[in-house]
């Protein structure tokens, strides 16, 4: 059982992205270093905090049917892909696809985006996978059918909170709960961790003062939809301007054909 997860440098992923892949294949979990301007991330902080000042209160969120909770003071949001959110370095990166398509094909789309707060004090995540197909033993002998690519806007670390993850417990029928089989590992803003859907993880607690925004983006074969996180009818798998899709490089619109009117929110 590896130590800690396999990290990445950018560079060495897009004529290597088979080395990323099959680390992912064999752990659940890879990290990849310095794939976006950190520059960028800030403005999208600022952007968040300007535009959705609700993101960062914790007591407003709480009081909304709207925000789905997903532990003690963690919440996921569905912030729009307009802005600085809509450069192609967030949503198509292409550090992240040529990984994400060599392990799930190059029809693979973009299933869903949003964002998870997390706030001071939160306490430790329950151990959980973001979906499975089956329940059986068959699982584990199956490729990845969906990814979560978490970008962070505040680093990832012990003090602002991590994510751990059981290495290996993609392949495994049995829960994990074993706390001492578990790694962390640092995410720097800038830098990202990739994850089977199947892999046993949880947050760990933020002990900071500060809440701790992390984009999320699913990318999924095309024929997968996750009906395990979006089960509320107000639930939007990602939601963006008018005219967003039409003005996409067509090199990235594969990542949106599955769409139809009720799976995104439009925004005027």
């Amino acid at each position: 059982m590896p130590k800690t997860v396999e990290r990445f440098e950018s560079h060495s992923v897009i004529n290597g992205a088979q080395a990323v892949a099959m680390a992912l294949l064999r752990d659940g979990v890879v990290a990849l270093d310095n794939i976006i301007s950190c520059t960028k991330l800030n403005d999208i902080y600022r952007q968040l905090r300007d535009e959705n000042p609700v993101y960062f209160d914790e007591t407003l969120l709480g009081q909304s049917e709207d925000n789905l909770c997903v532990g003690n003071k963690r919440y996921v949001l569905n912030p729009a892909l307009t802005g600085a959110l809509a450069d192609r370095d967030v949503f198509a990166n292409k550090y992240v696809l040529s990984v994400a398509r060599y392990a799930l094909g190059d029809d693979a789309i973009l299933e869903s985006f949003g964002m998870i707060m997390c706030f001071p004090g939160s306490e430790r995540q329950h151990i959980h996978r973001d979906g499975v197909l089956y329940t059986s033993g068959l699982a584990g002998l199956l490729p990845p059918f969906a990814l979560t690519v978490a970008i962070p806007l505040i680093e990832m670390n012990d003090f602002f909170g991590a994510t751990a993850f059981w290495p290996g417990s993609h392949l495994k029928h049995e829960k994990q709960e074993d706390i001492s089989k578990c790694i962390s590992t640092c995410i720097q803003v800038g830098s990202c961790a990739i994850w089977d859907f199947r892999t046993y993880h949880m947050g760990l607690p933020n002990n900071s003062e500060i809440a701790r925004p992390v984009l999320y983006i699913t990318y999924a074969k095309s024929w997968f939809r996750d009906v395990i996180n979006f089960k509320r009818k107000n639930q939007r798998r990602v939601s963006f301007a008018r005219g967003f899709l039409e003005n996409l490089l067509e090199e990235d619109k594969p990542l949106f054909a599955h769409l139809r009117c009720f799976d995104f929110g439009l925004i005027d």
